[in-house]
Formats: C-alpha cells, sequence, structure tokens
C-alpha cells in the first residue's frame, strides 16, 4: 500500500518489463499507480501503441556506425515530434509558434471557442 498522496498512474501492457519488482518498488516510492491493461487488449493503450509505431516506421531501415548516431537521430526526432510537428488541435500550427500565438493574443481559430 502506498503512503502518502498518489501523484498519478502510469499505465503499462502486463510485459515482463513492468511487472518487475524493482518497477513496482520504484512506483510505490514516488506515490505512482500502476495500471495494467487487459492482456491482449492494444486497444486499451491505443495512444500509446500508436505513439511507438511512429518513430519505428520513421526509423525503419537506418543503419548506425556507431551508438551517438542513433542517439542523435532520436533526439531529433523527438524534437521534431514535440515541438515542430504540426497539431490539428492547436490550429495546424506546431507546439513551438502556438505558444507564441497564444502570448500575443493572434491565434484567430481560437475566438470564441472555451478555453
Amino acid at each position: 500500500m502506498l503512503v502518502g498522496q498518489l501523484k498519478g498512474a502510469v499505465r503499462s501492457s502486463n510485459g515482463a518489463q513492468f511487472l518487475a519488482k524493482t518497477v513496482r518498488e520504484f512506483l510505490a516510492v514516488n506515490h505512482l499507480l500502476q495500471e495494467n491493461t487487459q492482456p491482449y487488449t492494444p486497444e486499451e493503450n491505443g495512444h500509446t501503441e500508436s505513439f511507438h509505431d511512429i518513430p519505428g516506421a520513421a526509423l525503419e531501415g537506418s543503419e548506425f556506425e556507431n551508438l551517438e548516431n542513433p542517439e542523435r537521430t532520436w533526439r531529433d526526432f523527438y524534437d521534431f515530434y514535440n515541438e515542430r510537428r504540426i497539431h490539428s488541435s492547436i490550429c495546424w500550427l506546431p507546439r513551438c509558434y502556438f505558444g507564441k500565438c497564444l502570448k500575443t493574443g493572434g491565434c484567430k481559430c481560437l475566438k470564441g471557442k472555451r478555453n
């Protein structure tokens, strides 16, 4: 049983890496609840399943000469994915521009919408 207030939850599959004692102890110490999906139901974790398909497809067929190259490639990919890719939910803007747009009040696509 956790002592203290829960800070959040981590949803994971039932893979051995997520059921390991070390993981359970880490989550408990950090006041995180572990939610496990039902076996053979990827739809329960669709967002995560989808997210992990994207970099795999982007890097498919890549060959690296040393460990520095894949680290740089992953860093560049996640920078693009999180900061520079366009999002339909934020006026088809990259996140880095949407933040500036909000600060200046120039996001016309949000006029009249509730925050």
